[in-house]
C-alpha cells in the first residue's frame, strides 16, 4: 500500500485492500499526502473511518510541518482543514518545525499562510538556517519580510557558515543586521574545502 500511495495509483491501491484485505496504514496516508496525491488521501481517509482509530486522528500537525516542506499549498490546505474537522472547528496552529520545513520548501505562499495562521516563529532562527544552507535568497528575503527572527545571541550566523553558506548570502546578512560573532564565524569556516572567498571575506570583516 505504501508504494500505490507514494505513486498516487489509487486504482491499484483499492485492488490490493478488496482483494488481500492490505491494511491501510497512517504511512500510506502520510506518504499520499506529502506526494501532493490527494485523491489517494481522501480515499485512505474515507476508508480507515470505520477502523478503531479514524482517520482523521492518523493525522496532526506534524504532518502539516512536513507537507509544508514539500512547497505544495494544496496539500497544506488539505491537511489543515482535516485537522480542523477533527477538532470539531478548534483553532489548528501549525507547529514552529512547520515554518522551519516552509523555509526548506522554498515556498513564499506556503510561509505566509503559516504566519497568517499563528505558528511560532520560535527563537532559533532556524527558518534562516534552512534558507541560507540552499542559497535561497528569495526565501530569505521573504523570512525577513515577515519578521522571523535571528534567533539566540549571534548564533545564527554562525551556523549558517556551519552550513557552509555562501558569500552572497553571508553578506546579505550583514547587511540585514543579523548579529555576528566574528571569531566563532570564522573559526566555523575554517579548513572547509571550497570554501576559500568565504574565509577570506570572513577575515577582513574582524
Amino acid at each position: 500500500s505504501f508504494l500505490a500511495a507514494s505513486r498516487g495509483h489509487l486504482a491499484a491501491l483499492q485492488w490490493l485492500h478488496a482483494r488481500s484485505g492490505c491494511p491501510l496504514s497512517s504511512l500510506a496516508l502520510r506518504t499520499a499526502v506529502s506526494g501532493g496525491h490527494l485523491h489517494v488521501a481522501d480515499w485512505l481517509l474515507e476508508a480507515q473511518e470505520g477502523h478503531q482509530q479514524g482517520g482523521q486522528r492518523r493525522l496532526s500537525p506534524s504532518l502539516l510541518a512536513r507537507v509544508a516542506g514539500s512547497g505544495d499549498m494544496r496539500a497544506v490546505r488539505w491537511v489543515h482543514e482535516r485537522l480542523a474537522a477533527a477538532g470539531d472547528g478548534d483553532v489548528v496552529r501549525p507547529e514552529e518545525d512547520a515554518l522551519v520545513r516552509g523555509a526548506q520548501g522554498g515556498c513564499e505562499e506556503v510561509l505566509e499562510w503559516l504566519v497568517e495562521q499563528g505558528c511560532p516563529w520560535g527563537e532559533s532562527g532556524r527558518p534562516y538556517q534552512s534558507a541560507a544552507q540552499q542559497g535561497d535568497m528569495a526565501t530569505l528575503r521573504c523570512l525577513r519580510r515577515l519578521g522571523c527572527p535571528w534567533g539566540p545571541s549571534r548564533d545564527t550566523f554562525t551556523a549558517c557558515v556551519r552550513l557552509r553558506a555562501r558569500l552572497p548570502v553571508l553578506r546579505w546578512l550583514l547587511q540585514e543586521g543579523c548579529p555576528v560573532d566574528w571569531g566563532a564565524a570564522t573559526g566555523a569556516a575554517l579548513g572547509r574545502q571550497e570554501y576559500e572567498d568565504e574565509q577570506a571575506w570572513l577575515r577582513e570583516q574582524q
